[in-house]
């Protein structure tokens, strides 16, 4: 069966830790982002089935992730 893959970005080291061991507990791949530049490098080098971001970061946010990987 497939894993799938999720990237998961924020700049709370306790959310993508905990967010991150729960997904993991459900079979899921994750890979976690400490804000939206390093969530940008990533995309740019890897595919990933989903992408979960807080939107409230900076200096770029959440939307800003999504507008560069859907660029």
């Amino acid at each position: 069966m497939r894993k799938y893959s999720i990237l998961l970005v924020d700049d709370d080291p306790l959310i993508t830790k905990g967010t991150g061991d729960d997904l993991e507990g459900e079979g899921y791949e994750v890979t976690t982002a400490d804000g939206g530049e390093k969530a940008i490098e990533l995309l740019e080098n890897a595919t990933f089935d989903l992408v979960i971001t807080d939107l409230v970061m900076g200096p770029i946010n959440g939307i800003g992730v999504l507008q560069e990987y859907c660029h």
